[in-house]
């Protein structure tokens, strides 16, 4: 077991940084902190730096230095740079008040000039600033939403654009999909072979080695990535949301008598392996 780190001398200042971020900002943001740190002259003894992508990505980092915070013997200082880093839910918000008023830490919210400790915390007031934080939240999705459901009804995709398509930016910025001139007709090859019901998955995956058709990491297609393709109703002028299916505006590759042939073909030879 790890021994618990010792407080030599009592006039130092221990901090953890806890930097829930991007990956565009997230050596920025880094520095911002450890600078912080450096002013205030409190020494780091542990980094929880990570690219948040989902909530349950930050849920379990921040979980992971409660646990950390725990373990220790003496008040540390946590640093972050906003409120929301670290209180996303009344539960964190609960767990973080008790720390507190055990004298565990003092949070520092650098961007916001906040400071929490046990002598100046106020349940009361750090309620009612997570409270506007997750009404903000609600807010935030709902409109996220609607923005979802009016590009999906406009015919915008949302998303990575599969294989035979590249996500762009056009002039003015704004994303967009286009047909991707080096990958669209092994595409088209690759429907009109397995309609001719003369391929396996296995053999069309091979055919597309040969042709030299790689996925968006740059690797040669599995299996399970021509199963996917071939089961892409975008190819043919309709993309799926919410387990429906909606038009969209982008050039279409497969005919949809061709995509139907080959979803018949599918569904043929899964039937044949169960029986």
């Amino acid at each position: 077991m790890k021994k618990k780190l010792e407080l030599k001398n009592n006039k130092i200042e221990y901090a953890v940084i806890f930097n829930p971020t991007t990956k565009a900002k997230q050596v920025n943001d880094m520095n911002d902190l450890v600078n912080y740190c450096n002013k205030h002259n409190l020494t780091i003894i542990k980094t929880f730096n990570f690219v948040s992508n989902t909530r349950k990505v930050t849920q379990k980092y921040r979980n992971a230095m409660f646990y950390f915070i725990t373990k220790q013997n003496y008040r540390l200082h946590i640093v972050c740079n906003y409120f929301t880093d670290i209180i996303s839910d009344y539960a964190s918000l609960l767990t973080l008040e008790s720390l507190i008023k055990n004298n565990k830490i003092t949070i520092h919210f650098c961007k916001q000039n906040l400071i929490f400790d046990k002598n100046n915390y106020n349940s009361e007031k750090a309620l009612l600033f997570s409270s506007f934080i997750l009404t903000y939240r609600t807010l935030l999705s709902d409109h996220i939403k609607r923005a979802q459901e009016y590009n999906i009804m406009n015919g915008l995709y949302q998303g990575l654009a599969p294989i035979g398509y590249k996500n762009i930016r056009d002039t003015s910025g704004r994303a967009d999909i286009v047909v991707d001139p080096e990958k669209v007709s092994i595409i088209m090859k690759l429907f009109r072979a397995y309609s001719t019901e003369e391929y396996s998955i296995k053999e069309l995956t091979e055919f597309a080695h040969s042709l030299g058709l790689k996925n968006k990491k740059d690797h040669l297609v599995s299996k399970s990535c021509i199963h996917d393709i071939l089961t892409n109703p975008f190819y043919h002028g309709e993309m799926s949301w919410n387990g429906k299916l909606y038009p969209h505006k982008y050039p279409r590759i497969i005919h949809k008598s061709t995509f139907d042939r080959v979803q018949d073909i599918l569904k043929q030879r899964t039937s044949h392996k169960k029986s």
